[in-house]
C-alpha cells in the first residue's frame, strides 16, 4: 500500500517536472480551443485582394471568424452608411427654405428627391434618371411619385421642362434663357454655348408676350 502510494507520488512529481510552466500550457489550450470555435470554412467570395483585417491564418490558409449579432449589425450598418450618405443638415435646412421660397410643401420625400436632383448642379435629367438613381435610398420612391414631384417642381418654377418631338420629357435645373444640343444617337441633352446663341428679335402677337424661346438642335454622330 505504501509502496502503491510512493508510486504514484513520484509519477505525479514526474508530470509536474516535465511540465516547463503549467499556466503557459493552459493558456495555449484554451487560446486552440478559442481559435477552433471562432473560425469557418474559408469563404469563396472573399475579395482577391487578400484577407481582411479580423481574419486568421492558419498555414496557408485564411479563415474568418464568426461575427456575434451585434458585430453583424455593426457592419451592417456601415454599409448602409456607405451606400447611401446622409445629407448634412445644413442642405436639409437650405433644401427646406428653397421650397418653401417657391411655394413647394417641403414633404420629407420632396425634400430627398429636392437634395437628389439640385446637388450636383446644373443638368438635364428625365424622370426615369431620377428613378434609377433613388433607388439607392433608403425609401425609394415610386416613379409615379417621382413624376408629380417633378411636375410640382416645374410649375412653381424651380424646374425647366424641355418638350423634345419624339423624346422623353427633359427637366433641366438652369431655368434661365438657354438652348440645346440633342444627341438623338445617345440621348443626351447639352447646353449650347453662349458663343453660339442666336439672336432672336421676334415680336408677339397683339395681346400676348414672348414668354421663352426654345430652340432645340438636334444632332446625330457622323
Amino acid at each position: 500500500m505504501t509502496g502503491g502510494r510512493r508510486g504514484l507520488g513520484e509519477s505525479a512529481a514526474a508530470s509536474l517536472a516535465g511540465a516547463a510552466s503549467p499556466k503557459r500550457r493552459l493558456r495555449q489550450v484554451n487560446n486552440s480551443v478559442d481559435a477552433v470555435h471562432t473560425r469557418r470554412a474559408p469563404d469563396s467570395r472573399a475579395s482577391p485582394a487578400g484577407p481582411g483585417e479580423n481574419d486568421l491564418r492558419v498555414g496557408a490558409e485564411v479563415v474568418r471568424p464568426i461575427l456575434t449579432g451585434k458585430q453583424k449589425r455593426i457592419g451592417a450598418t456601415v454599409n448602409e452608411q456607405q451606400r447611401e450618405p446622409r445629407p448634412l443638415r445644413t442642405d436639409v435646412k437650405a433644401m427646406r427654405e428653397k421650397l418653401v421660397a417657391a411655394g413647394v410643401r417641403p414633404t420629407r420625400q420632396r425634400l430627398e428627391l429636392g437634395l437628389l436632383i439640385f446637388a450636383p448642379g446644373d443638368r438635364h435629367f428625365t424622370a426615369e434618371t431620377i428613378y434609377n438613381e433613388a433607388r439607392a435610398m433608403r425609401y425609394p420612391p415610386s416613379l409615379g411619385t417621382i413624376y408629380n414631384t417633378l411636375n410640382e417642381f416645374a410649375r412653381c418654377g424651380l424646374l425647366r421642362e424641355i418638350a423634345i418631338y419624339d423624346a422623353k420629357l427633359w427637366y433641366d435645373t438652369k431655368i434661365g434663357p438657354h438652348y440645346h444640343f440633342y444627341w438623338e444617337d445617345s440621348e443626351e441633352l447639352w447646353d449650347i454655348p453662349e458663343e453660339l446663341l442666336p439672336r432672336f428679335d421676334i415680336p408677339a402677337p397683339e395681346g400676348a408676350r414672348v414668354e421663352a424661346i426654345d430652340v432645340i438642335v438636334r444632332l446625330k454622330s457622323e
